[in-house]
């Protein structure tokens, strides 16, 4: 008995492959089958397939294929291959769901370690691109700072070219998430991810670089050379307008930071206000985050 032949009449769905510029072109056929109904997630068995195809077929790089009859989009997992007498017949391969309502194309966004190379870096949030992603629902957890704030905890299933890393943020659903520990599960790339404040939003942190700061001594004027580096945070200023004080709270939203943050340097909020910064420390309500007291805004 050829078992390729036996097993190529059941690969009878039409699948197309994601090309880099975002469309889907014909690919191969294949054949789609549950996974195993009793895994300890309880939401894999609805969103997990095993796809059967020949194994000569090469799979996309950008690691999404698409069912043509139900449009469903699935990223591409590990793979192994069935054989016989040291022939393969068959390739098994996991797949992940992401057309539902818990699913869809990101921008993700790392933040590069500018204390790594803070002369020449690219400086603060870089777009890695767009990339399909499935997110599952954790906890939520309820932190005692003040009024109550809550934050839900998501696994973030992407392929396996997503680079996720530690602080990275994305926009999902009108809600920003951030990554808090990426890790690989059966040749998808995966994030455990918190979803963050609404009001998240870009805080300008502009460094002073002393070696190209100068002095006119025929005017008597310092000019201070700053460079930009562009973090996520929230802008607390309930005591500035509930105490009349010229003090308010940023609090930066990723830990470990990839700069270090410097008493008298200034800020540029999200409104185009400035503000100096007094006071640099940590808030052990929000996970140890910084939390930066500045005057101004």
């Amino acid at each position: 008995m050829d078992l390729g032949k036996v097993t190529a009449e059941f690969r009878t769905e039409k699948l197309l492959q994601l090309e880099a510029d975002g469309s889907f072109s014909e690919w191969t056929r294949g054949n789609l089958a549950p996974v195993d109904d009793f895994l300890s997630n309880f939401h894999k068995p609805l969103q997990r397939r095993m796809l059967f195809t020949n194994p000569d077929d090469d799979f996309p790089a950008t690691g999404v294929i698409k069912l043509e009859s139900t449009g469903e989009i699935y990223l591409v997992g590990e793979s192994r291959d069935d054989a016989k007498n040291d022939t393969s017949y068959n390739r098994l391969t996991v797949l992940q769901l992401t057309s539902n309502a818990s699913s869809g194309i990101v921008e993700y966004f790392n933040y590069h370690n500018a204390l790594a190379d803070p002369l020449t870096a690219d400086l603060g949030k870089r777009s890695e691109g767009s990339f399909y992603i499935a997110i599952e629902y954790l906890s939520t957890k309820t932190m005692e700072s003040g009024d109550e704030a809550y934050q839900g905890k998501f696994v973030i299933f992407g392929p396996n070219n997503l680079p996720f890393k530690r602080n990275g943020i994305f926009l999902f659903d009108g809600k920003n998430y951030k990554v808090v520990q990426p890790y690989l599960d059966s040749g998808f790339s995966c994030a455990v991810a918190l979803q963050q404040d609404d009001d998240m939003e870009a805080i300008v942190y502009k460094k002073i670089t002393k070696v190209s700061s100068g002095y006119n001594v025929d005017t008597g004027v310092v000019t201070l050379t700053t460079v930009d580096y562009s973090l996520p945070g929230t802008v607390d200023k309930t005591v500035q307008d509930e105490q009349g004080s010229k003090n308010f709270t940023v609090y930066l939203k990723i830990d470990p930071l990839p700069i270090t943050i410097t008493v008298g340097n200034s800020l540029t909020l999200a409104d185009g206000s400035t503000a100096k910064i007094l006071k640099v420390g940590k808030d052990k309500n929000t996970q140890g985050q910084t939390m930066l007291t500045c005057e101004g805004g």
